[in-house]
């Protein structure tokens, strides 16, 4: 997560002062989280709305195989991060996020409700 500049500033002068910064962090942290889950709910309601079938291959599709998505999107959509990625992998180059990012979402295969 990038913190703006706004935020780096409370928090050096909440630190300089002895004050408790830790609700700024959390307060950006919910805000940031609050974003993504409403960018995402809403990428849903269109695809629904557009009568568009929601299973995993759409899912796929919007949230792990777009290329307008920056690889680190896709990991995240597949229940990964790209710093657990290259930890374990070694890399975090684009293609093994990606083919990372879509064996990750197999596991759900079984799971695909219709």
């Amino acid at each position: 997560m990038n913190f703006s500049d706004l935020i780096i500033k409370t928090t050096v002068d909440k630190l300089l002062n002895a004050q408790d910064y830790r609700i700024d962090i959390i307060n950006a942290i919910n805000i940031e989280f609050l974003e993504f889950a409403l960018d995402f709910f809403k990428k849903i309601l269109e695809a629904k709305l557009n009568d568009n079938a929601l299973d995993l291959q759409w899912y796929k599709q919007n949230f792990i195989n777009n290329t307008e998505l920056k690889p680190e999107e896709a990991a995240i959509f597949a229940g990964m991060n790209k710093k657990t990625i290259g930890n374990i992998y070694g890399s975090t180059m684009k293609k093994l996020t990606l083919d990372i990012a879509n064996e990750n979402i197999k596991y759900l295969l079984p799971y695909q409700i219709a």
